[in-house]
């Protein structure tokens, strides 16, 4: 149910986690919840590990409403050089100036220049279909 969300809890105040037959409950603060198992500081400081699971679905409902989704590392983006092989490789053809700013690129059939681009997105309306 939380695969993929990570809770990292601020200090807060001790609440009453129950299991989901009922017959557990104990006072802990959350520490973190993470892999599908929680982390509970007891009142006497012990640490415990619950499977997320196991818990009621009060608690599991409380869990998604304070879970934020975990960060994923970014894609690394491509150098100028490596976009400009990809473009090649994929029959493209790029056209730099002297400073090896690109000016424009053709990509099957459609030339893109830098009259119609903005802020790096081509504007389809305004690039030309070559037949």
């Amino acid at each position: 149910l939380l695969v993929g969300l990570l809770v990292t809890a601020a200090p807060v105040s001790a609440r009453k986690w129950t299991s989901s037959d009922g017959k557990f409950s104990i006072e802990a603060e959350l520490v973190e919840a993470k892999d599908g198992n929680v982390r509970l500081k007891r009142q006497d400081g012990k640490v415990i590990t619950v499977p997320v699971s196991q818990l009621s679905k009060a608690d599991r409902d409380y869990l998604s409403s304070i879970a934020k989704p975990e960060k994923k590392p970014e894609a690394a983006k491509p150098t100028p050089a490596e976009a400009i092989a990809a473009i090649k490789k994929l029959g493209g053809s790029v056209k730099v100036d002297g400073n090896k700013a690109v000016v424009s690129v053709d990509l099957n059939f459609t030339k893109i220049t830098t009259c119609c681009c903005r802020h790096g997105k081509a504007d389809r309306a305004m690039s030309s279909a070559q037949v």
